[in-house]
């Protein structure tokens, strides 16, 4: 069976680096070393290149040979394009290894801020030198980052989740509690034990669907915690609510870990013995194949909150 004959391209490509070989070299047998071809064939690509171009390229020259004014010019063009393709492999590899250690999650600014900042140090300990970009988006949109591909793992949710999509893979992550957010003389605040009946009497600085579970919410509703129309505004992030808490504008309700330090003039405490708690679930594309880094990032977040919530249980 006779050898498959090379592409056209191939050959061209084969040729051309024959050539420039040839040129750096300034010898047909020293490019014949060099690329581990015997030197009859280095000559014969180089003459197939000048029937290409209609144009002598190499000349003889004492006991190798030196480029022609022709051959000059395209040792100047294709020179770069070789070195180029010949680096090709290495680049590839180098950029892999690269985007290996680099991941993007996407997350609300509370998720972000508060869930994912307190495991950072200790996932750079066990990958120094990885590189962790930080989405901020609504509850809504991290799925859809996911799917996109603009981001390699997405905290957010369950109940926004679409848990029938068959672009996305969802894995349980953690839970969180509502918490009552209230200034640190308010009168919630000095009481030892409260219902939602008492928070419905004050003004609450959210809007009456801002915390996204809808289990939730309807506990919230039903116990008539939105009826007061005594505020003058409607928050949703979780920074606006403390902040327009702290301007005293009313309670708030945030979801998160109890125990967590609040700001010197607030005050929290969950009532999740009331309404439940919030899940938040971490999301991949279906299909993609799940990096290392990808993968120990969401599981260091998941023992962050673990070993948070023991804590705080103790």
């Amino acid at each position: 069976m006779s050898e498959k004959r090379p592409k056209s391209s191939e050959l061209r490509l084969q040729q051309l680096r024959s050539f420039c070989e040839t040129a750096r070299l300034g010898s047909l047998t020293a490019a014949a070393n060099s690329l581990g071809l015997t030197q009859p064939t280095i000559g014969e690509q180089v003459h197939a290149l000048e029937r290409e171009f209609g144009e002598k390229l190499v000349e003889t020259h004492g006991r190798g040979c030196r480029l022609t004014e022709a051959g000059q010019v395209l040792a100047t063009l294709a020179g770069p394009l070789i070195a180029g393709i010949d680096s090709l492999k290495a680049g590839f590899y180098e950029t892999r290894q690269k985007q290996r250690s680099r991941i993007t999650v996407a997350g609300s600014p509370r998720v972000l801020a508060e869930d994912i900042l307190d495991c950072l140090p200790e996932f750079d300990r066990q990958f120094p030198g990885s590189q962790v970009t930080c989405m901020e988006m609504h509850v809504e949109s991290v799925a859809e980052a996911v799917q996109s591909g603009r981001a390699d793992l997405g905290l957010t949710l369950a109940a926004v989740i679409d848990r029938n999509s068959p672009w996305l893979e969802i894995e349980e992550g953690y839970e969180l509690d509502v918490l009552l957010i209230t200034p640190q003389d308010h009168p919630l605040a000095k009481r030892k034990t409260i219902t939602l009946a008492d928070i419905a009497e004050f003004p609450v600085v959210n809007g009456g669907n801002t915390i996204g579970d809808p289990a939730v919410n309807e506990a919230l509703k039903k116990a008539g915690v939105f009826n007061n129309r005594t505020c003058r505004v409607e928050a949703t992030y979780t920074a606006a609510v403390r902040r327009f808490v702290e301007q005293g504008f009313g309670v708030g309700l945030v979801y998160g870990l109890p125990g967590r330090p609040a700001a010197q003039k607030l005050h929290e405490r969950s009532i999740s013995q009331y309404v439940g708690r919030i899940r938040i679930d971490l999301v991949w594309r279906r299909g993609a194949i799940k990096q290392q880094l990808s993968r120990a990032f969401a599981d260091a977040v998941k023992e962050s909150m673990r070993r948070k919530r023991e804590e705080i249980q103790a």
